[in-house]
């Protein structure tokens, strides 16, 4: 599965309004209706041609708001669950 392709799977339900792979790229519409072409290369996640981030994540965890606050969210539903099941 290519790096496009799991950003698809991962991030498909809810954390952006559009997320589509488009050739070379992924083209993302956010909460805040912000457009941003973004694609994985081989120093990192390259935002609209121009910043380089080292992961996906934290390129979105500073643009979005949206998508911070789902992420933080599902990341403590996940951390929680994982407690629980220590107990």
């Amino acid at each position: 599965m290519s790096e496009h392709e799991q950003i698809i799977k991962e991030y498909h339900d809810g954390f952006f309004k559009e997320l589509e792979n488009i050739g070379d790229h992924l083209s993302i519409k956010t909460h805040e209706d912000e457009i941003y072409k973004i694609q994985f290369t081989n120093s990192g996640w390259l935002l609209n041609e121009t910043e380089l981030f080292e992961t996906f994540e934290s390129c979105f965890i500073s643009k979005s708001s949206g998508f911070k606050s789902k992420f933080h969210g599902k990341l403590f539903d996940k951390l929680s669950a994982l407690q629980n099941d220590d107990s």
